[in-house]
């Protein structure tokens, strides 16, 4: 059960589990912003894709 909750305690702010856990009471609004600041801002390496660039894009 400790591997259960080590998973779930990782994924607390992942995107697609982050809702949730602020619906249940896991994560507090204030916590989810305070992480949001704490994440580096990588989009200076960061390379933008087109699909109308690829040749197999019909």
């Amino acid at each position: 059960m400790a591997d259960l909750n080590q998973s779930l305690d990782k994924m607390k702010f992942d995107v697609r589990m982050r809702d949730w856990n602020i619906k249940q009471g896991n994560v507090k609004k204030e916590d989810l912003e305070k992480h949001m600041q704490s994440l580096n801002d990588s989009s200076a390496s960061c390379e933008p894709v087109t699909l109308e660039d690829k040749e197999d894009f019909e």
